[in-house]
């Protein structure tokens, strides 16, 4: 239930609010994702410590197909970060992340140290 905290009044949330609700929840510290093209990058420690290790998008604003997931997947690992897909499935949300593998261990490099 969310709640303003001045007021008491109940709000109506929306998909968004619900996720960024979410995010504050599990310890997260969100802010403004736009610099990444996504709607937030979440800090798991305090602000000013360490860089934001996730790109949360706006379920909304994701991708329609996989070619599009692993491209976004593949941005976010260029600025070493993990890229997070919120999903509202039965009334609770789900989050799903894809992740490249490290050079030396994908398909197209056979050759393992």
């Amino acid at each position: 239930q969310m709640t303003d905290s001045r007021t008491g009044i109940s709000l109506i949330p929306t998909l968004g609010g619900l996720v960024l609700w979410d995010l504050l929840n599990r310890g997260l510290h969100p802010r403004p994702g736009f610099k990444y093209g996504t709607r937030w990058r979440c800090y798991d420690e305090p602000l000013g410590q360490n860089h934001a290790p996730l790109l949360v998008i706006h379920p909304n604003e994701g991708p329609t197909d996989w070619e599009g997931a692993c491209l976004a997947s593949r941005l976010a690992s260029g600025v070493n970060k993990t890229w997070v897909h919120p999903m509202m499935t039965g009334g609770n949300l789900m989050y799903i992340s894809i992740t490249r593998p490290p050079a030396d261990s994908r398909w197209s490099n056979p050759h393992r140290r």
